[in-house]
């Protein structure tokens, strides 16, 4: 506001207030005039406390009052009122503040109501980021309503958010409500999401919960799996807990030959069940409708690969896999090019054991001996589709006739490369430990790399482990143990469960050894792991590995060398017996 203009106003008053006093003289008036004119001013109700007035401020109220009592202009009214405001002004200036906090004020940035925040007018009754004073902000998903923050519609405010009660899984009906893991929030109440149910406090599905296996609270004991909702026996290998070809989990603890159809269609990409292993000759669809040829293995299991995986497993060959039936066949993953021919490119024809179909090559294929085909005559339970160069691709069952597929028990949870390991037998108990049989002619304990392709142990096809290494009897994603501190944080007791129910001597070793006298750490003497064999270890430098043996005290097939000080690095096992190596979850 231009200031000089407010002067010349301020003098305009003084001028009306000597006439006014002159008025006032000629009508006989006993009162002085600046008696007169602060009772005018109070009437037309003045802003200034009589008692701090300045005769200026004083002289600007007489002037309104006089313009009310001659029935001024408003106009003039409302010059008056900025002739105050500029007197305002002015003492804000003089007291040093620097303008007027506040909006709605002549010569203020902001407009009646509104706030200065910052750079920003805002309007502190509607704006979210200003709600009733500069920088008080509401939460996302609330609106600023007459000065104070409120939830959007259908929200509730449950700190520090607006939630909607009747979805949100963490508030779900009220405030802190939250569902367990696995349920959703549905019309404020939670319930369990699709195909789990709600057992003991938490949600879970029944086809696989070895402890609400097929219905809540019925648990599965040690050694079992749930499978399809019923508890089978881990060692099966089959979805069903029966195996139709291997059998006897002791002789071929990782492999089976399991029976059953399928209706998606594939074994050379069909790794995943589809229909959570409810499929087998005894589950309750043994055509299988809706599962894939991977949910006749049992949890833990898998269609087996190649010759090469069922050989690790086996003695070298098809062996066992038709129990002593016929008529069957029993798929791998394996396919090739044609010509009976298996290899890693082309998907033509499906390979595996039995006496159905054709015979393999055998150079290519060992041990895997017969293959399908389209042309293949006298098939009732098997359709490998019309195409003469994909039938892995196309191959279903429609019924269990005729066998089914191999299924290999997966050697990353097993430990061991054979699939079977002889120590901390208990995978639930021991899920980062095991102790692996078998022998190994390259010589010592510590290796940085398997050197035969882990193609060691004593269930496969080279228990003496002709061209091993020790890391060789370990499964891929395991390694030796490599200290006592390794072995101690992948064992909960010990060398407790290293064998069960095992007579005899024996002895796991981890790649650990010392400086003698039964001492775990710097050196090459000795070598140190579990079992019986050997002497006492020094328990305070070596953790819970117990035993160490040296070649004062080995005995075949163990043999240290002929050094006393040089063990770990000449240790070679000329086969199975009396154990072979302690393996850690990498």
């Amino acid at each position: 506001m231009d200031r000089r203009r407010v002067r010349s106003r301020g003098l305009l008053g003084v001028g009306l207030l000597v006439l006014l006093g002159g008025l006032g003289a000629g009508c006989g008036d006993d009162s002085s005039p600046a008696e007169d004119a602060g009772r005018a001013g109070e009437d037309a109700g003045g802003r200034l406390d009589a008692a701090t007035r300045t005769d200026a401020a004083v002289a600007m109220d007489a002037a309104v009052a006089m313009d009310a009592a001659v029935g001024a202009d408003a106009a003039m009214g409302a010059d008056a009122a900025v002739g105050a405001d500029a007197a305002t002004e002015e003492d804000a200036g003089a007291s040093g503040d620097g303008g007027v906090d506040g909006g709605g004020v002549d010569g203020g940035p902001c407009d009646p109501g509104e706030l200065l925040c910052g750079e920003v007018c805002a309007d502190p009754m509607s704006d979210a980021a200003n709600c009733g004073a500069c920088g008080v902000a509401c939460v996302d998903g609330a609106s600023c309503v007459a000065g104070s923050c409120a939830c959007d519609a259908p929200t509730t405010f449950c700190d520090p958010a607006c939630v909607d009660l009747q979805r949100d899984a963490a508030n779900c009906g009220a405030c802190g409500v939250a569902c367990v893991d696995g349920a959703s929030c549905v019309a404020g109440s939670c319930a369990c999401d699709a195909g789990l149910s709600f057992c003991d406090g938490a949600c879970v599905d029944l086809a696989v919960d070895e402890a609400s296996c097929g219905a809540c609270g019925v648990a599965c004991g040690a050694g079992e799996v749930c499978a399809g909702g019923s508890c089978v026996a881990r060692e099966s290998g089959c979805a069903d807990g029966t195996r139709e070809g291997f059998v006897g989990e002791a002789s071929y603890p990782a492999v089976a030959a399991c029976s059953g159809g399928f209706s998606q269609p594939g074994t050379r990409l069909a790794t995943a069940p589809l229909c959570d292993h409810d499929a087998g000759n005894d589950a309750d669809d043994p055509s299988g409708m809706g599962c894939a040829a991977a949910d006749l293995c049992a949890p833990g299991w898998a269609i087996c690969a190649d010759g090469g995986a069922l050989e690790r497993r086996t003695a070298g060959s098809c062996g066992d896999a038709l129990g002593g039936a016929s008529d069957l066949f029993f798929a791998a993953r394996a396919t090739g090019p044609g010509s009976a021919l298996c290899g890693p490119t082309g998907s033509n024809d499906v390979f595996g054991c039995g006496d159905l179909g054709q015979a393999a090559n055998a150079a290519s294929c060992a041990p895997l001996e017969r293959f399908l085909t389209s042309s293949t005559g006298g098939l009732t339970g098997w359709d490998l589709g019309g195409s003469s160069v994909s039938e892995a691709l196309n191959v279903t069952k429609p019924n269990a006739e005729q066998g089914g597929v191999l299924c290999c028990v997966d050697l990353a949870a097993v430990g061991c490369a054979d699939g079977s390991r002889e120590g901390f037998a208990d995978l639930a108990t021991y899920p980062d430990v095991a102790s692996c049989a078998g022998g190994w002619d390259v010589p010592g304990i510590r290796q940085a790399a398997p050197a035969c392709d882990r193609f060691a142990g004593d269930g496969g096809a080279n228990p003496d482990g002709t061209g091993c290494n020790v890391e060789d009897l370990c499964a891929p994603g395991w390694h030796v143990c490599d200290s006592p501190a390794d072995f101690g944080a992948s064992s909960p007791d010990g060398c407790a469960g290293v064998v069960e129910g095992a007579s005899g001597d024996y002895f796991f070793t981890a790649a650990v050894s010392g400086p003698g006298s039964g001492r775990c750490g710097g050196g090459s003497n000795d070598i140190f792991g579990c079992g019986t064999l050997g002497d006492p270890t020094s328990i305070g430098s070596c953790n819970s590995l117990n035993r160490f043996l040296s070649s004062s005290n080995d005995a075949a097939p163990w043999d240290l060398g002929g050094g006393s000080s040089s063990e770990a690095s000449a240790a070679v096992k000329s086969g199975p017996a009396d154990g072979g190596v302690l393996c850690c979850r990498d």
